[in-house]
């Protein structure tokens, strides 16, 4: 449930969350990225150009094929996979760089993991806000996106020139490591969420896609809705005039309305009437009791 703040609805906790995560990730990306620049730059500015064309031509090339893939799959699913392969990636990069005197090949390697691996995060993280946000939120939401990544980019390389100066390449591929897996487990906690949520609406879906449109399952929908508190309380007795489990068949469909006792409102609370009022007699033929398929009013 989302409140509201004044007359501007709230953004769900579920997207602060989020966007925590992704922040602290992006931050933790802008520090490796500085630093693999840095320890490029030192082997020459040759060097330095390959690396950094090794990481934006595949996310370039492949990016679109990434929006595809996200629409194929999921958006979640790609994103659960993309963080978990930047922590190998990563993890990778430093245990190269802590035992290779000679970091280029370790560090082309991972230039090209990481724009293959944007290529298809990007297009499933620009996503996240419409699903996690409601509309009348949606620019607040995205705005919050925009002021977090603009600080990450701000904060990040100085935060990479300090782990280099510090730790190394090593230490900031760590660091990176670290960011990644706490996004990862933000995706994962807010996934299985969002799944446990959509389960009954999923269900309902299913049902509705299933329901034979004939006339049949239109009188089934009719017996179905009898069985309702409400109709037990506007019509005291009903179905138990009729034999429990047995429904009026399609040949003798009219039997259902045979069956139903005459709503009897004599001496009953105005709400009580109220509620009642759209199962009498007189409603039989209207849009509510005439609905084809489930889950519909």
């Amino acid at each position: 449930m989302v409140a509201a703040i004044g007359d501007r609805p709230a953004v769900p906790g579920a997207y602060w969350a989020w966007l925590g995560g992704t922040a602290l990730s992006l931050v933790g990306v802008q520090a490796m990225a500085f630093a693999m620049t840095w320890v490029a730059a030192g082997h020459g500015g040759r060097f330095a150009a390959v690396v950094l064309t090794a990481i934006n031509l595949p996310r370039a090339l492949l990016l679109l094929v990434g929006g595809a893939v996200a629409d194929r799959v999921g958006a979640w699913r790609v994103m659960v996979v993309s963080d978990t392969a930047m922590v190998a990636v990563t993890v990778a990069l430093a245990a190269a760089a802590w035992s290779s005197t000679d970091p280029r090949l370790p560090l082309l390697l991972a230039a090209v993991a990481i724009g293959v691996v944007d290529a298809f995060y990007l297009p499933s993280t620009g996503s996240m806000p419409r699903r996690l946000a409601p509309p009348a939120a949606l620019a607040r939401a995205m705005s919050a996106r925009q002021l977090a990544g603009q600080l990450a980019l701000l904060a990040g390389p100085s935060l990479g020139g300090l782990l280099l100066a510090v730790a190394g390449l090593a230490g900031a591929a760590l660091t990176n490591a670290a960011t990644f897996l706490v996004v990862l487990s933000v995706l994962l906690a807010l996934r299985s969420r969002a799944s446990r949520s959509a389960e009954p609406r999923a269900a309902d879906r299913r049902a509705r896609a299933q329901w034979p449109r004939t006339r049949c399952s239109t009188r089934y929908r009719r017996w179905s809705a009898t069985t309702s508190p409400t109709t037990r309380r506007c019509w005291p007795g009903w179905p138990a005039r009729v034999p429990t489990g047995q429904r009026p068949s399609c040949a003798n469909s009219a039997d259902w309305r045979a069956a139903r006792p005459p709503p009897n409102t004599a001496g009953w609370p105005t709400n009580t009437r109220r509620r009642c009022a759209p199962m009498t007699a007189s409603a039989v033929g209207s849009s509510r009791w005439s609905s084809t398929r489930p889950g519909t009013s």
